[in-house]
Parts: structure tokens; sequence; C-alpha cells
């Protein structure tokens, strides 16, 4: 529901503050009804729920007319979009911040097996193949999370311990306590150096899945929308990964391929068969995470009608209920 800015206008005059009863005209002039959700109760809404900035990218995916107002859109649409993209997120977290913490435990089991290994050394192996820039980038990530979770008297997490890594171009960290410091995008960068060097390619071959989870981890850590970005399309394939996986799940490209040339839409698939690779759909928790994602898609089921006039909609969020159902079980 924005405009591009006059070319004679500053940007503060061409988008000028506007009160919660001013964003409802505005609104209004788009074509937007308040049917369902009478004015006061949006203005209540945009006051106290969430903000106009966080609900007027999901309008794009509701159908408009060549003019740009809204077709058949009534602000309870819009209002329910935001609800569920906040469910949609809260689960997703959780789902990826397990695969996160699965990656870790798959690491520690493979070094534990192997007699080649003592877990120093292929922390040091890894520090001294990065680069100049890598090495400060990864010294700074550490740091900072030492210096977040230091503990009186470990020697592992007090601050101090890190102080001079740069100059000493070497951890001196056994794999289970840098594990304990480094961010998702350092464990993943180690998942592929030790793939490389245990020879196991099917850990590399897993890089790019691992890298839509962190984004997604990413998004929902942060409260952005997930399902604002899911409009655009590209060219790109999603992982040979999800589509080995897919087509053993029964979905044919021509089922598959006009979702996911979506890179939001290709990330949350990503997201899917990790669940199902790292078996979060198992065991008692497995039994919780599975109750949640069922909860999220009873709630699309029960507020379908308020997303008939967005076909954009509708189609995703019944790929995604797909998918996850056809992924995220290891068969």
């Amino acid at each position: 529901m924005g405009f591009d800015k006059p070319q004679d206008l500053t940007w503060a005059q061409a988008k000028p503050k506007l009160t919660c009863d001013e964003l409802v005209a505005y609104m209004r002039a788009k074509q937007v009804r308040f049917d369902l959700c009478d004015e006061a109760e949006a203005a209540r809404y945009l006051t106290e729920e969430t903000f106009y900035a966080q609900l007027s990218p999901l309008s794009y995916l509701f159908d408009r007319m060549p003019d740009g107002s809204f077709v058949d859109l009534d602000f309870a649409s819009l209002a329910d979009l935001v609800e569920l993209d906040r469910a949609l997120r809260r689960v997703a977290l959780d789902a990826s911040l397990d695969v996160e913490a699965q990656l870790k435990v798959e690491l520690m089991a493979e070094l534990t097996a192997r007699d080649d290994e003592d877990g120093f050394s292929v922390v040091d192996d890894y520090w001294l193949s990065l680069g100049a820039g890598a090495r400060h980038s990864l010294k700074n990530d550490l740091d900072t999370h030492a210096s977040r979770n230091t503990i009186e008297g470990s020697p592992w997490l007090a601050k101090e311990y890190l102080d001079h890594l740069l100059e000493r171009y070497e951890l001196d960290m056994p794999l289970w306590k840098f594990l304990q410091l480094s961010f998702f995008a350092t464990t993943i960068q180690l998942y592929r150096f030790c793939g490389v060097r245990w020879g196991k390619p099917e850990m590399c071959a897993r890089i790019s899945v691992l890298n839509d989870v962190k984004a997604i981890r990413n998004s929902c850590a942060h409260g952005n929308n997930l399902l604002d970005a899911i409009g655009s399309r590209d060219a790109h394939e999603p992982d040979a990964l999800v589509v080995a996986a897919l087509g053993d799940a029964g979905l044919r490209r021509e089922e598959w391929q006009p979702w996911l040339s979506n890179r939001r839409m290709r990330e949350l698939t990503s997201l899917f068969w990790a669940m199902g690779h790292w078996g979060l759909m198992e065991g008692p928790e497995g039994a919780a995470r599975i109750a949640s994602w069922d909860a999220l898609w009873e709630r699309v089921a029960d507020h379908a009608d308020l997303y008939e006039g967005g076909k954009l909609v509708r189609g995703s969020l019944a790929f995604l209920e797909r998918a996850q159902r056809a992924l995220s079980w290891r068969g």
C-alpha cells in the first residue's frame, strides 16, 4: 500500500507520519474494507497489537486492480495474516534452533567415534584454514559470545581467554568448547570443513539446506515477517536433497516448481527437510512439535475464508502444509 516518492519531494514529505485514523482512511481509499473488523478495532489493533509497517507488506499478497486498489480485501484478513505469520515464526524458530543443536550433536558424535581426532587439532586446523579477515570476524564472534556467557572460574568461557586469539593464530580449544561459543554461521562453516576433513561428502551436500535454515532462524529471531516475502519469483532451484525428498514424497516438479521459485518458500521447505533428516518429529519432544505444526495448519483451515481474495496466500499456505507433512518425517 505504499507509493513512489515524487522527484520534487523528500521522503519525509512524500510519506509523512500518519495517525491511526489517517492510516485507516488511507487504507479505505485503497478499497480495503472494514466490514469484518470495524475502523475503531482496526485503529486499536494498529496501536496495541502491531504497527502499519509490519502489516502493509502483507497486503501485496492479495489481488489488486491495475490502479493499485484491492479487489476484495477486508482489514480482518490483513490482521489475521499478521497473527498467522507470528504463529509460523514461533514453530519455525523452535525447529531451526533444534536443527542447530542437532548439528553440534552430530559433530560431537562423529568426533567421539574417530580415533584420529583429539578434539583440539580440528579446531586449530579450522582456524588456520581461515584468512586474516575471517579470523578477525571469528574472534569477535567468540569474544562476544564469551562475554555474554562468562562463568566465574571457567577457563573456557572467560573473556580473557580469547584476548590474544589473533596473535596466536590458533585456538588451543577443543571442539566441544568451541561449539559452545560458535554462532550458527560458524557452526555451518565448521561442519563443511569437517565434512572435507573426514571424507564425508554427504555433510558438505547439506550446506545449502543449512544456510536456508539459518536464514529462517535469523528472520524469526529478529521478528521479521516470513510471509511478506513469498510474492517474488526467481530462476533458482531448490537444493538437490530437497528436490529428491519431494520426489520421494510423490510431488511432481509441476506441483512444487511454481512455489519454490520463491526464496522464502525454498528456505521454509529446506527447514522441513532438515526437521526430517535430524529426526525432530520423533520421540516425546517430536510429538509436541507435531502438535504445534498441526495446530498451525488447523488455524489456517479455520480462517480460510479470510484469504479468499488472495490466491497467492491460499496456494502458498497449502503447499507449505503439504511440504511440511511430507518432509518432516524421516522415511
